[in-house]
């Protein structure tokens, strides 16, 4: 794989990761095999420490596929959708007291 900009992953292996997670560590997954979870992370500022800290909390085997940053921040926001939130309507009200 080398873009996210047109996938669309599966929400199964997306939700792996908690949002709070995937926002605060610029992680999103990308693939699961049996206990494998390959994670997109940064290619810039993304070390053994960020790595250790997302591995702690998902107790799992992670690969990791390093990819720009806004990349990542595109995914994300494309893939963690807000219940009730409604994207590009267009559609704007005028409230009047």
């Amino acid at each position: 794989m080398k873009t996210l900009r047109d996938v669309n992953l599966p929400k199964t292996v997306v939700d792996t990761i908690p949002e709070s997670v995937a926002r605060e560590c610029s992680v999103i997954a990308v693939t699961q095999t049996h206990d494998l979870l390959t994670i997109a992370c940064p290619d810039d500022l993304f070390g053994p420490r960020d790595e250790e800290r997302v591995r702690f909390i998902l107790d799992r085997p992670i690969s990791w596929l390093r990819l720009p940053r806004s990349e990542i921040a595109d995914a994300i926001q494309r893939h963690y959708v807000v219940d009730g939130a409604i994207d590009d309507c267009g559609w704007t009200m005028r409230f009047q007291c």
